[in-house]
Parts: structure tokens; C-alpha cells; sequence
């Protein structure tokens, strides 16, 4: 799938798309879950309420910025814990091209990036 800008949003069911390369991503999920591969040049903003988002990413980790949070859910970057619990936060500046902002509520956002 090719776009320039995309949007996903779901509320108790299942978005999966495979093979993505484009721009800015927004992915928003209620109760269901959200699953992204792919290149994305440009913007994520992932934001999960009780559900789950998956993003597994081509490219370098350092492409990206971040600014995870979780209130009481979970946010992965590569597998290792970023922000879990009550109003945990991470703000990362690597000068990258683009930023990663994942906000989750109750459920879970795992972000694999792999060159």
C-alpha cells in the first residue's frame, strides 16, 4: 500500500495493513488493534485507548524522535519497556526526520524498527 498520508482508526475490530510505504500515520484504537508494516517516511501518531497498536518499522531507530506516554498501559520501543504505568513518560530527540508520539491509556503500543 503507497499513500501520502494515512489514517487509521478502529474501535473493537482489527486493522491490519502489510507492505505500507508512505507519509504521516495516524493509527487510533479503541478496544480493538491496529497493526502497521512497513516504511513510513514521515509522522506517526499512534494513540491507543484499551487495545493494542503494533508498528514494525523499516529503517534505522535513529530516524525518528519520540514522545511515548502511558497512563496505566504500556509503550515497547524494540522490545524494551519505554513508558508502563501511571503518567510514565519518554521524550527522546535523536534529530530525526520525523517523530513517533504514542499515547496509551489501558493497552499496549509496540514499535519494532528494524533496518
Amino acid at each position: 500500500m503507497k499513500a501520502d498520508n494515512t489514517i487509521l482508526d478502529v474501535d473493537a475490530g482489527q486493522i491490519v495493513v502489510k507492505g505500507y510505504y508512505g507519509g504521516d500515520v495516524e493509527a487510533s484504537c479503541d478496544a480493538g488493534s491496529v497493526s502497521l508494516q512497513g516504511t513510513v517516511n514521515g509522522n506517526i501518531d499512534a494513540d491507543c485507548n484499551m487495545g493494542e497498536i503494533d508498528l514494525d518499522l523499516n529503517g534505522a531507530v535513529e530516524k525518528y524522535n519520540y514522545k511515548l506516554s502511558s497512563n496505566m498501559g504500556a509503550v515497547y520501543l524494540n522490545d524494551k519497556e519505554c513508558a508502563e504505568g501511571m503518567s510514565a513518560k519518554l521524550n527522546q530527540n535523536n534529530n530525526g526526520d520525523y517523530t513517533i508520539t504514542a499515547d496509551c491509556d489501558m493497552g499496549e503500543v509496540d514499535i519494532n524498527i528494524a533496518e
